[in-house]
């Protein structure tokens, strides 16, 4: 069972993009990292889950309930 589902996760600020396109899914009971060099955006997908900033995804699945929070903004 996923607790956690995010798909097509895009972020930008200003002309640069900080993530694109980034879809992941987290299984109940396993332990996820991420990891990448400083200014990859592990940070900013973070925020963009939690929702500290504006983004475009397609879906956020969480604990089995699904959230559309597709933006018209400019991210």
């Amino acid at each position: 069972m996923s607790i956690l589902e995010v798909s097509n996760v895009s972020k930008s600020f200003g002309g640069v993009k900080a993530n694109v396109d980034i879809s992941m899914n987290v299984e109940k009971g396993k332990i996820v990292g991420l990891i990448g060099p400083n200014g990859s955006g592990k940070t900013t997908l973070f925020n963009s889950i939690v929702g500290t900033y504006p983004m475009i995804m397609d879906l956020l699945n969480l604990m089995e309930k699904k959230f559309r929070v597709t933006s018209s903004c400019n991210c």
